[in-house]
C-alpha cells in the first residue's frame, strides 16, 4: 500500500480558515503570488531580491572567515595542507552523509537536527574552510554561478 493513498489533502480554504486568516485576502495573495511566478517562468522579469548581492556576499565572506578561524585555533592548519587531501575530507563529509540517509539517524553531535543537515553543514564547514585559507572569492563564485544556472536549460541539458 502507497503511504499516500490515505492521505487527505486539504483544501486552500480549509488551510486559511486553520490558520485564522480572512479567505478573500489570502486568495488575493495567492493569486498575485500564482501570477508572479507565472511571469517570472516565462522570463518576462527578473525576481525582487530581499538582500542585496553585498549583503549576501558579507554574509557569506563572514561565515568563511569565522569557520577558518575557528579551524585555525583547533589545530587543522598547524601543518601546510594540500588541495587533495581539502577535497577528500570534503567527500568523506558527502559519504557520511549517504550513510545517514541510509541509516535515517538523528545527529548525536547537534540533536536538534537529523543525520543528513549534521554532514552536509560539515560539507559547507569544509569548503568555507579551504576557501578561507586560499582566499577564495567563494561568496562572489556562488552568486555569478547562480545567474548563470538561471540560463542553462532543464537538467543542463543532460538526462540526470
Amino acid at each position: 500500500m502507497n503511504e499516500n493513498e490515505n492521505l487527505v489533502i486539504p483544501t486552500v480554504d480549509e488551510v486559511i480558515t486553520a490558520k485564522g486568516l480572512k479567505i478573500e485576502t489570502s486568495r488575493y495573495i495567492i493569486e498575485q503570488t500564482i501570477d508572479y511566478c507565472m511571469e517570472y517562468m516565462a522570463g518576462n522579469f527578473k525576481p525582487i531580491r530581499r538582500y542585496t548581492d553585498s549583503m549576501i556576499v558579507d554574509a557569506i565572506n563572514t561565515l568563511i572567515k569565522e569557520i577558518h578561524n575557528t579551524a585555525m585555533v583547533k589545530g587543522w592548519w598547524d601543518d601546510k595542507r594540500n588541495d587533495g587531501e581539502l577535497i577528500a575530507l570534503m567527500h568523506s563529509e558527502l559519504s557520511e552523509g549517504l550513510e545517514t540517509l541510509r541509516t535515517n539517524v538523528m545527529s548525536d553531535k547537534i540533536p536538534d537536527f537529523v543525520g543528513i543537515e549534521e554532514e552536509l553543514a560539515d560539507v559547507v564547514i569544509r569548503v568555507f574552510d579551504m576557501a578561507g585559507d586560499r582566499q577564495y572569492k567563494l561568496a562572489e563564485a556562488i552568486l555569478a554561478k547562480m545567474e548563470y544556472n538561471k540560463t542553462r536549460p532543464i537538467k543542463h541539458g543532460k538526462k540526470f
